[in-house]
């Protein structure tokens, strides 16, 4: 998310525009995606997930779970992020991360390197993880497409220090609401800006804690109205009811903007689930509660829940719940 904020205040009039524009004439929107598969592309991470497999330990239980969520704005700022993730683990002990907006092969701010941020972050972390791609950037002029004739793209990712059901493991593409090929910020220098194929997503994973818990990163659009937002969430609850006799965490950015967060939590309660935070910023340069932790028959009781405001180093901020076993 564009941390300007007349840009964008902007570009949420765009999607309302497009929105009535489609409504008229009945159009539906496309993702881009099978125009990039046709140009062979499939096998980086637009279908699949991709796996990192770090954790060799017995299943145990556990008597807390900590659970982190964040929407790292591609891990620019990689080296800071690594380090305060490190310190948090050190200090409370990190079980699970849900993360948003991760990099791989993206340039940097600066322009002078292009890392695997998820990778880099489950070999720093020592943990094991999964990562679907959401988007994938096609602008020439901002940014080279491809670096090493790979893809560059931004998506969801489950950290975990405990081991994956990876065969379970599951990435929801939510239907488009907007067309990103659109999506151009005026006198913006940051890629992150640029236009680009694909939508929003969640990527989900059976976590084994003793128990099985089903973790979910989601990522709702921002350039939508808050029911077409909810209108997502009920397509993650239909996805996920084959699985909904699991024990469940879903955490991750949902751009709640102007407090418009009713109809999404009303769908999540209706599903049995609890919210964790309450209304408090999530984000530095939004005063909304834009990101939230949910968690279903968990078997764990929220302790404490921290939205740590000292974190600089994404336009979001890191949101810490930490859970004590029933």
């Amino acid at each position: 998310m564009n941390t300007n904020m007349p840009n964008e205040i902007l570009n949420h009039f765009r999607a309302r525009y497009e929105f009535v524009r489609r409504t008229l004439v009945s159009e539906k929107v496309d993702d881009g995606l099978n125009d990039l598969k046709k140009q062979g592309y499939s096998g980086q991470g637009i279908d699949d997930l991709l796996v990192c497999d770090n954790v060799c330990v017995v299943p145990r239980s556990l008597n807390r779970l900590n659970i982190v969520t964040w929407n790292i704005a591609t891990g620019d700022k990689f080296d800071e992020i690594l380090r305060y993730l490190r310190d948090l683990d050190s200090s409370i002990g990190i079980d699970i991360l849900t993360l948003q907006e991760v990099g791989i092969n993206c340039p940097s701010k600066k322009g002078k390197s292009y890392r695997n941020v998820f990778n880099d972050l489950c070999e720093g972390l020592e943990c094991s993880g999964i990562y679907g791609g959401a988007m994938y950037f096609l602008d020439e002029k901002m940014n080279p497409y491809l670096h090493d004739g790979k893809l560059q793209h931004i998506g969801e990712a489950v950290l975990s220090k405990l081991p994956i059901d990876f065969g379970h493991s599951k990435l929801i593409r939510f239907p488009a609401l907007y067309d990103w090929r659109k999506h151009i910020v005026p006198k913006s220098k940051n890629f992150i800006n640029s236009k680009r194929v694909g939508g929003r997503i969640a990527v989900t994973a059976p976590v084994n804690i003793g128990k099985e818990i089903l973790v979910s990163s989601v990522h709702l659009e921002d350039k939508a109205f808050h029911w077409e937002k909810a209108n997502q969430v009920k397509y993650l609850m239909r996805e996920l009811r084959s699985c909904m006799t699991y024990n469940q965490i879903a955490a991750g950015d949902f751009n709640t903007f102007f407090g418009r967060f009713g109809l999404i939590d009303n769908e999540f309660y209706e599903n049995g689930f609890k919210r964790a935070n309450k209304s408090i910023s999530t984000s530095k340069s939004l005063p909304f509660r834009l990101d939230n932790v949910f968690y279903r028959n968990s078997g764990f009781d929220l302790v404490r829940f921290t939205v740590d405001k000292s974190v600089k180093y994404s336009d979001h901020y890191p949101l810490i719940a930490e859970f004590r076993k029933v």
